[in-house]
């Protein structure tokens, strides 16, 4: 027979945003868009300070992440800078080129580099007026599935979290139960030992008395 290999399990948050990044994906295979709408666009900034946007397509339970249309930028020490001298009255200098936002398209950035990824609420910033009519609704479109990436995200993790609940109520009342029944069992043999205690003393009490009377007959006979 074959051994049976259980699935590896990953953390808790990393298993909730790949449930809400199936559910968007199951919508859209049912809605059938013909363009990929926004899913989840986030903000990741790693350790070395670059701050990388862009939509969400995968993470594994590692924590690596894979961007699309993604964007970067030096965020971390060169804004501290510029907020330093503005804050003492001294006029900041340009920003270099190395702070300015790039344009790199499909990013994969690696859990060790990780720092902190940031869900952000709105998805495509107000375009203007003079960008027409096809614009402003490719807009609300994109508005509206950022409303509807946010609920489901919101509904992974609700349900992740009762589904926690649900498991450690199950745990601690299947503990209650052993310990009942250990505890039963304790009782219990506690008194079969107190029961065969007490019939060994009787019966080692009859046999004296059986051995004594033996004795007297013995001595009577001539």
């Amino acid at each position: 027979m074959s051994a049976q290999i259980t699935p590896r399990q990953g953390p808790l948050p990393a298993v909730a945003i790949q449930q809400a990044l199936m559910q968007q994906q199951q919508q859209q295979q049912q809605q059938q868009q013909p363009s990929l709408p926004v899913l989840f666009r986030v903000e990741v900034e790693t350790r070395q300070g670059y701050v990388y946007e862009g939509k969400l397509i995968s993470l594994d339970d590692d924590y690596n992440i894979n961007l699309a249309e993604a964007t970067c930028r030096r965020e971390r020490l060169c804004d501290i800078e510029r907020a330093l001298l503005q804050a003492k009255g001294i006029p900041a200098p340009p920003a270099s080129p190395a702070t300015r936002r790039r344009y790199l398209g499909s990013v994969f950035i690696r859990s060790s580099n990780l720092f902190m990824v940031r869900f952000q609420q709105s998805e495509e910033p107000a375009l203007p007026s003079s960008a027409g009519t096809s614009s402003s609704n490719n807009n609300n479109n994109s508005s509206a599935n950022a409303g509807n990436g946010a609920a489901t995200l919101r509904s992974a993790f609700k349900s992740m979290a009762s589904k926690v609940k649900r498991q450690i109520n199950m745990e601690r009342q299947k503990n209650r139960v052993e310990r009942r029944q250990r505890k039963h069992l304790a009782i219990k043999t506690s008194q079969t030992n107190m029961i065969k205690g007490g019939v060994g003393k009787l019966t080692r009490e009859k046999e004296k008395v059986k051995s004594k009377r033996m004795g007297k007959t013995k001595s009577e006979v001539p």
